[in-house]
């Protein structure tokens, strides 16, 4: 009888420890899940603001193409400018 009853606390304690070491792969399962959605979030963003710099970075060399085209007009206009006003002063000569 006294051998059923240490059978009985091992068995007791066996299961017990069991559950202990379940509750805490579960818990660790929730943590790693949670883990896991704020990585997918946050590589989620990461995503979205590589695509708007990628978008800013596009638009930018955009704008400075079309500034160094209106610089380029603007000093041809002066050049042009300047040879009218040579040719006016030698006409009025």
């Amino acid at each position: 009888m006294a051998i059923s009853k240490f059978k009985l606390i091992g068995v007791v304690g066996v299961l017990t420890a069991l559950s202990i070491l379940s509750w805490r792969y579960s818990q660790t399962v929730q943590k790693l899940e949670a883990a896991q959605a704020l990585v997918v979030e946050q590589q989620t963003k990461s995503k979205q603001l590589v695509d708007v710099n990628q978008s800013m970075q596009s638009t930018i060399t955009r704008l400075e193409q079309a500034s160094r085209q209106e610089r380029l007009a603007a000093e041809h206009n002066e050049r042009q400018r300047q040879q009218w006003q040579q040719r006016a002063l030698k006409a009025q000569r």
